[in-house]
């Protein structure tokens, strides 16, 4: 079932403790399904957690990109995956990269801050820590990364979901991996500001302790 909004709060962290929202007017259809995903009980969710996008975090605003980026960052809950190799295609005349940077969910049991995602819809990976078992995605649907907002679920038995990638791309990650690209120095930045704050804290915590003893 497809429903037109014009406006969505994006993302938004679902922990007491970071709550970062990003408001981005994305126009566009809105696809959910509950029925047939929890008949499927989110194999996706499951194996590979989906990408967001630059407007999710507030683009094209980079100080506000930063700011949501490295709470979002420093908490855990989400990471920087990366595209191998350029995404733009060999038709690409312009310098070529090596890797895309992009931000995504984190994945339980992830190797920290860097974490590329290896898993796909057939297995392989690890669920997204914002999915649980007995009720599938804990977000708001609009709260959601847009690779999985953008997903229809399959609407018959043994059909396959579908990801309304743009024209000439793989996937929505493909997309996105390539939409990153002017936002790369932004990603950096957060990254940086996020560990900056993840060694405050640990810091400050060791000070706690030492007056305790």
């Amino acid at each position: 079932m497809a429903q037109s909004r014009k406006k969505r709060r994006l993302p938004v962290l679902v922990d007491s403790v970071v709550a970062v929202a990003a408001v981005a007017a994305v126009a566009g259809p809105v696809y959910v399904n509950a029925k047939t995903c929890a008949e499927c009980g989110g194999k996706c969710c499951q194996s590979m957690p989906g990408s967001t996008s630059p407007e999710d975090w507030g683009a094209p605003n980079r100080v506000e990109m930063t700011g949501r980026l490295t709470e979002a960052l420093a908490s855990g809950r989400y990471v920087i995956d990366w595209w191998e190799g350029d995404p733009r295609g060999p038709e690409y005349n312009g310098e070529r990269l090596g890797q895309a940077d992009y931000i995504r969910p984190a994945a339980v049991g992830g190797s920290g801050m860097r974490d590329p995602a290896w898993g796909s819809l057939f297995g392989g990976g690890n669920p997204c820590v914002f999915w649980v078992k007995e009720s599938g995605c804990s977000l708001f649907h609009d709260a959601r990364p847009l690779e999985c907002r953008k997903l229809e679920p399959k609407s018959s038995p043994g059909g396959e979901c579908d990801g309304h990638e743009a024209p000439g791309f793989k996937h929505v990650k493909h997309e996105n991996a390539v939409a990153w690209i002017p936002f790369h120095d932004v990603i950096e930045k957060a990254e940086d500001a996020a560990k900056g704050m993840i060694a405050k804290k640990a810091i400050g915590g060791r000070v706690k302790v030492r007056r305790r003893a």
